[in-house]
């Protein structure tokens, strides 16, 4: 039985290797014909002429209304665009995680987030006083060139000086974010001036 596998397999390999050139790359661009297609449908090429309104009005119809809110420029259209192609535009204009997944660099779709699985890894204090956590999200990889902004669209850091509820706060907290590399994020923080002997933080999902 092997043996016959092995020999299909080669006939196989014979019967490509024995196609005209032109008929060979047709066949493997198969694929990626079918992609640009997809997007070309989904998240048309505008060019470096389109307006935010004519962005707007082709982001507005997806499922993730964050995409729309977030991408207002042709340079971010077009790197949206491009990401899409990839992770399948159809799948991408239907998924409410479109946004965030292209946001933390991932290669595709990401699954919903389930509760507790956002959990704060290590936790160190700068001979500066700032407060620097390290982060991941469970099942995200967290892409190594993802930039600051958008990290900052998935992602915010509150303070407080107790534990009592509702006292965690973005405000007068500095906050500055980076991929570790490994998957994560560090963050490094900057206590309000007032924040006393204790203080808190919470990293939390927008």
């Amino acid at each position: 039985m092997r043996r016959g596998i092995f020999y299909a397999a080669l006939a196989a390999a014979l019967a490509v290797e024995a196609m005209p050139l032109g008929l060979r790359t047709a066949a493997w661009g198969i694929a990626p014909a079918n992609r640009r297609a997809a997007v070309d449908e989904v998240f048309p090429d505008m060019g470096e002429s389109a307006t935010a309104a004519e962005i707007a009005a082709v982001l507005g119809g997806a499922a993730d209304w964050r995409i729309a809110a977030n991408i207002t420029d042709t340079a971010n259209y077009a790197e949206f665009r491009e990401w899409a192609k990839y992770a399948g535009a159809p799948a991408v204009k239907g998924s409410v995680t479109a946004w965030m997944s292209f946001a933390v660099g991932a290669d595709g779709l990401i699954a919903p987030p389930e509760d507790g699985g956002l959990a704060i890894d290590d936790f160190a204090v700068g001979s500066d006083g700032s407060l620097v956590a390290v982060f991941s999200l469970d099942g995200v990889d967290v892409g190594s060139s993802t930039p600051e902004n958008r990290l900052k669209s998935v992602f915010a850091v509150e303070g407080a000086a107790t534990l009592l509820p509702g006292e965690f706060s973005p405000d007068g907290v500095a906050v500055s974010l980076a991929p570790t590399g490994d998957g994560r994020v560090k963050a490094t923080v900057t206590p309000p001036v007032n924040a006393g002997n204790a203080y808190f933080l919470k990293v939390r999902l927008k």
